[in-house]
């Protein structure tokens, strides 16, 4: 299977009372974890920091990272095709979005989604690195959790979002995992560029773990 993919993306959603729709484009690399895109919205309510938006619209696809030691990204588990839901909550912030990912090609995936809620968030500078965990289900279903820390007007911010993933599955997800992740934001008017690395290793300890 390839490790490289393009991905297109189109999301829609009311957030903070204003329907918007958002659309962009990318490229994936599963052996290197590194992921970047464009996103540009078309209509923000006033206030609102176009990052903010696609955090919780698009949900930052950092689940195709690199894969050591066994662990296993979405793309090995699913093929590139799967179903998701997120809520995500901080100061200011309550939203849920659902969409999908599904193969439309030899290397290409297409991302798709909703969401509605409320971001209130503006002058974010910056994402600092973070780590997110994966929890096995049952086979064809995993849930990740996640703390984000934004910095906003210089103060540091956490998000916090839990993310039910369910697909066909290809395998199954054998452990827990720890997710590693840096993202880095450009943020120019109604658009965002994001550069993502994304780093998956088996979570020291799990297999003690009772199931």
């Amino acid at each position: 299977m390839s490790t490289r993919f393009d991905i297109k993306i189109a999301g829609t959603g009311t957030v903070n009372a204003v329907d918007f729709s958002a659309t962009g484009g990318g490229r994936c690399d599963t052996s290197t974890g590194r992921i970047a895109f464009d996103v540009e919205f078309s209509r923000l309510a006033g206030g609102s920091h176009p990052l903010a938006n696609l955090l919780g619209v698009l949900i930052i696809p950092t689940v195709f990272g690199r894969q050591h030691d066994g662990a296993q990204n979405l793309m090995s588990l699913t093929g590139g095709n799967f179903q998701f839901t997120q809520v995500m909550t901080a100061k200011g912030i309550a939203v849920t979005s659902t969409g999908s990912m599904s193969r439309t090609g030899e290397s290409e995936v297409t991302w798709r989604s909703s969401a509605d809620g409320t971001v209130r968030l503006a002058d974010v500078s910056a994402i600092e690195p973070f780590s997110a965990v994966m929890l096995p289900r049952k086979a064809g279903h995993v849930v990740d959790v996640l703390s984000i820390p934004l910095v906003q007007r210089g103060r540091r911010l956490i998000v916090h979002a839990i993310r039910d993933f369910k697909f066909t599955p290809r395998a199954k997800l054998a452990q827990h995992q720890i997710r590693h992740i840096t993202v880095k934001p450009k943020v120019d008017r109604l658009s965002v560029g994001v550069a993502i690395t994304s780093d998956i290793f088996p979570f020291p300890g799990a297999a003690r773990l009772v199931r």
